[in-house]
């Protein structure tokens, strides 16, 4: 598993366009995805790329907190 997300800014055409990224689990392995979010110089396209790293992030935690709980009671 691997836990990670991110933003990249590809340069298309002399324009730049913010993608999101992040890792999915497809057939036992770690795959790298990219979300189209919006040109770089929109505003609201980077408020949308920082909300989905933040929304990534939040349930990436929470699926930890699951895991380690279910972990603990175990022992």
């Amino acid at each position: 598993m691997q836990i990670g997300c991110g933003q990249i800014v590809k340069t298309i055409k002399g324009n730049r366009y913010i993608y999101f990224w992040w890792y999915e689990s497809t057939n036992g392995r770690s795959v790298q995805k990219y979300a189209y979010v919006g040109r770089e110089d929109d505003p609201e396209a980077r408020e949308k790329a920082r909300r989905m790293t933040l929304d990534y992030y939040v349930r990436a935690r929470e699926s930890l907190n699951a895991t380690i709980r279910a972990l603990r009671g175990r022992s």
